[in-house]
């Protein structure tokens, strides 16, 4: 995290940019591995929120903070697991007598009467059809996933179109509920339920002290982003303008 500080830093002191980006990977790892209420996972937003001091500083030292806008978001939530639900997939799958295979232990080429690949993605695994399943045969594989406990929803690929998902994310998706996962990390992402992330807007063009009460995305970042420096977004870019956290000047 050092760093990504001392470059940030450096970048603005020398290069006085129009946009800058900085990632923090660690609140990600440490939860991972210690769990979202552990001590190391405090510790680890502390360093954080030190770093986003020393930028702040930085701006304020160069004389540009009053013309800066900071946006802080995360790309997901997290939360603690207490079950990892693998064998209970892979028993589920079996239960179907559907041939079928792991794709993160065989890449392929697979068995020629494999019908079912799956993926294990933390929260959620996804189900590709090798070969077309008859319809008893799909609905006996959704039935058996949507048996295991743990498992919040199994979306089809006509509720994963409705979602706007793409088209290689599966042809089923097994969902897991809060606390399970396909996985043994202390804490993991991945499931619909982990969709909430934080978003903060402060500085230029923003209220103080203004709570957001409708539901807003963080593809409407880029968007308002736009909007703030006077540019019309292109129709290639998602979202829209958070125009009630906007000042009459943003």
């Amino acid at each position: 995290m050092t760093t990504s500080v001392l470059f940030a830093v450096n970048i603005i002191n020398s290069d006085d940019p129009d946009l800058l980006v900085v990632l923090f990977n660690t609140s990600d790892s440490v939860a991972h591995k210690y769990g979202t209420n552990s001590a190391q996972i405090k510790q680890a937003v502390e360093e954080i929120d030190d770093a986003i001091g020393s930028i702040k500083e930085a701006y304020r030292i160069k004389g540009n903070l009053d013309d800066t806008t900071f946006i802080i978001s995360s790309d997901h939530g997290m939360d603690d697991v207490s079950v990892n639900l693998t064998s209970a997939l892979v028993n589920a799958l079996q239960s179907t007598n559907i041939p079928f295979e792991n794709a993160a232990l065989d890449m392929g080429p697979f068995d020629s009467q494999t019908k079912i690949v799956y993926n294990l993605a933390s929260g959620a695994a996804q189900i590709y059809f090798r070969k077309p399943l008859t319809s008893i045969e799909q609905s006996t594989l959704i039935t058996a996933l949507s048996n295991i406990t743990g498992v919040a929803n199994v979306y089809d690929r006509a509720q994963l179109d409705q979602m706007n998902t793409p088209k290689n994310l599966g042809d089923l998706v097994v969902d897991c509920d809060v606390g399970y996962a396909f996985s043994t990390s202390a804490a993991e992402h991945g499931s619909y339920a982990q969709r909430h992330t934080i978003l903060f807007f402060s500085g230029r063009g923003i209220k103080s002290g203004f709570s957001y009460a409708p539901v807003c995305r963080t593809v409407d970042i880029v968007p308002t982003i736009y909007h703030l420096n006077g540019l019309i977004s292109p129709s290639t870019v998602d979202g829209n303008v958070l125009t009630s956290i906007l000042t009459a000047q943003g």
